[in-house]
């Protein structure tokens, strides 16, 4: 045999098994090999050992045994029944849910901080989520997201301005998504703030903000005053507005006292920046000034100006309004941005002008701030990023374009202000003027925190001080309204508090009659004269008389109230001290009420009609006349006559002030008229 060849056995395990044994080998078995593979088996005669039984499978292998085929089809039906599951939830559900929710769009809010620039946001807003105009199709959701415009939670309202609003939104139980301030300086502040609430910076420590738009700060003020300064040709300055102020008006066409209004500096961001620009003047200073130029001079140019104001507001838009609202006697003049007075004359042309201080301005910008998604964790990705394309939109030409036309300056000097369709700078009759710009009125840089308080300050002491009549309703209907009347309590008591050393408070009660409980008269009879009250500055005796007045304030089973009695004494007792004052005597008057009941017990002016007839018919009221605000409670309390009487006589209604916000509300409303 040829050695190149192997020889493979014909039962080897290279190719086939064993063949079976045949049936009488069970009786031969102990089948023995031998160490050659190729020898023959051997047998024995030795008898076998029985077999071993044969074990049976457990169910689970019998069935995979015997079923095996029906089990692989059961996981093929399986996996591709996953497949087609993860590709309709994957992709066909979302795009069906993306067209079934077009028309139910997710919100994503921004919080107006700067009311003056409400109208032109709303309108941005407004173009922004029209259907044919733009829509944000989110690849997260696959919906449109519609962007809220908003002044705050209704608690916040009634702070208003920039950095007076931040605790109704910091308590709130919703953080907007972006804010839109009205200066880069007013993220500081607000920072400021929060950091004592939460020991951190609300903005973070690189603010994500981007201006959109530009106005400057000035007076506006009805034409026919204005020419008669000598717009649109003169300089007119902060220094020109406080001689005004002082000797009033001695021209050909008017004479008499000038009626100014500006933002209560406490809570209005363009009453602040008002008294910086009057500090700028005073000191002629044209870097950033400093907390030891807020001195003498700055004091008497704001004390000149001080004695002229007759409104002090929360919100510049109404403000305004109320001037075109009341007339040309009611208030002359009031310090405000330039696009409120394009709002001015839309319905009466060259009615108001613009006066832009010589000396110098703040230009507002007007940032949209993003709120950083770890301060709310309710907010979502989507929200965010409707937010920023929101704010890229309002930088797109055609909403530029739609600043111009609602009296806001471009961010983009690509613009030119007269080119715009309606812009209200495309002639002189809307009361502006398009040659001001940065370079010919001076910005001013806003000073530190520091420097603004303490001008702030400055104002408290030498502005007109005030005289206030708390009249509380002690009736068991007040006394029946959860925790109420001690929230009215503490508000008062914050109130005088926190009042300046010149102010007065007086305090008085009401259920079915009145009486004025502190000052305690000097003499037997009601006070006549101011000489009658006791300043806190000269009593302390009596200002710890009224607080302990107040804890202990009696209540009455008495379920009735003659409000309309109490209101009009409250009223007619401040005129006679208003009336008795000296002609150089310059006083804020107020009555504020407390109520939690519609009129049920007077017997002077029991009827709607004896009452508006006992007071001031609206067209002779003044922003010097003494004003009267009220709060009230209690279901179906509001009546007519009662709002009425706060309208005629320039004062506030507030109908269920929250009691968490009461003492700001309180504070708020004695401070502005």
């Amino acid at each position: 045999m040829d050695s190149s060849h192997s020889f493979v056995p014909a039962y080897s395990p290279h190719n086939h098994p064993p063949p079976p044994l045949p049936p009488e080998s069970h009786q031969l078995q102990n089948l023995a090999r031998s160490g050659d593979s190729g020898a023959p088996p051997a047998y024995s005669e030795e008898p076998l050992p029985p077999p071993k039984p044969i074990q049976e499978s457990s169910p689970v292998r019998r069935l995979v045994r015997t079923h095996s085929w029906a089990l692989y089809a059961l996981g093929t039906v399986l996996l591709i029944t996953v497949g087609f599951l993860g590709i309709y939830f994957g992709i066909v559900r979302p795009q069906r849910d993306a067209a079934e929710s077009a028309d139910e769009p997710f919100n994503a809010t921004v919080y107006l901080a700067s009311f003056d620039s409400a109208g032109f946001t709303n309108l941005r807003s407004t173009a922004f989520n029209a259907p044919d105009f733009w829509k944000i199709a989110t690849r997260r959701f696959g919906r449109t997201a519609l962007v809220n415009v908003s002044t705050g939670p209704a608690s916040a309202v009634i702070f208003g301005g920039d950095v007076t609003m931040m605790e109704g939104i910091f308590l709130g139980s919703d953080l907007p998504n972006a804010w839109t301030v009205g200066t880069a300086a007013s993220v500081d502040q607000i920072d400021d703030y929060y950091r004592n609430w939460r020991d951190t910076t609300f903005f973070g420590p690189s603010p994500d903000c981007v201006s959109v738009m530009k106005s400057p700060l000035g007076i506006v003020m009805w034409r026919p005053f204005a020419e008669a300064l000598g717009w649109p040709n003169a300089s007119i300055g902060w220094t020109d507005i406080a001689r005004l102020a002082v000797n009033g008006w001695q021209t050909e066409r008017f004479h008499g006292p000038f009626l100014f209004g500006l933002g209560n500096p406490e809570i209005s961001s363009s009453g602040r920046l008002a008294l910086l620009s009057m500090v700028y003047a005073a000191t002629g200073v044209h870097d950033v000034i400093q907390d030891s130029q807020v001195g003498a001079d700055a004091a008497r140019l704001i004390g000149s100006i001080a004695s002229s104001v007759q409104y002090m507001g929360a919100v510049d838009a109404d403000a305004v309004s109320l001037m075109k609202i009341r007339g040309m006697m009611y208030l002359h003049a009031y310090v405000t941005y330039e696009a409120n007075v394009a709002m001015l004359n839309e319905d009466l042309r060259s009615q108001f002008a613009f006066i832009y201080p010589a000396n110098g301005t703040f230009w507002l910008d007007h940032p949209i701030c993003i709120v950083p998604k770890g301060l709310d964790p309710r907010h979502r990705s989507a929200e965010t990023d409707a937010i920023y394309q929101f704010r890229n939109f309002t930088l797109t030409d055609a909403t530029q374009r739609l600043a111009v036309a609602n009296g806001y300056r471009p961010t983009f000097q690509n613009i030119s202000l007269d080119e715009v369709p309606g812009s209200p700078f495309s002639n002189q009759s809307s009361g502006t003027l398009k040659g001001v710009t940065e370079s010919t009125i001076r910005p001013y840089a806003m000073p530190s925190a520091s420097t603004v308080n303490k001008t702030v300050e400055l104002w408290n002491r030498v502005k007109k001080p005030k005289v206030t009549l708390f009249l509380i309703e002690n009736s068991s209907a007040m006394d029946s309204l959860n925790g109420i009347l001690d929230a009215i309590k503490s508000a008062v008591q914050k109130f005088i508090t926190l009042s300046p050393p010149h102010d007065f408070v007086l305090l008085g009660i009401f259920d079915d009659d009145y009486e004025l409980l502190a000052p305690q008269p000097l003499t037997d009879t009601t006070p006549t004269h101011i000489s009658d009250l006791t300043p806190f500055s000269l009593s302390t005796t009596y200002l710890t008389t009224s607080l302990s007045l107040l804890s202990n304030l009696p209540t009455t089973s008495t379920p009735t109230s003659c409000i309309h009695d109490a209101l009009v004494y409250g009223h007619n007792l401040l005129t006679t001290i208003q009336t008795e004052e000296p002609d150089d005597v310059a006083r804020n008057y107020h009555v504020v009420v407390f109520s939690a009941s519609n009129d049920t017990a007077s017997t002077r002016y029991p009827s709607p009609e004896d009452f508006s007839n006992a007071l001031p018919p609206f067209w002779a009221s003044s922003a010097s006349q003494v004003h009267v605000s009220v709060f009230q409670w209690g279901s179906g309390t509001k009546s007519d006559e009662i709002v009425n009487a706060t309208v005629r006589t320039g004062g506030k209604y507030v109908r269920s002030a929250a009691k968490g916000y009461l003492s700001e509300s309180v504070w708020l409303t004695g401070n502005v008229f």
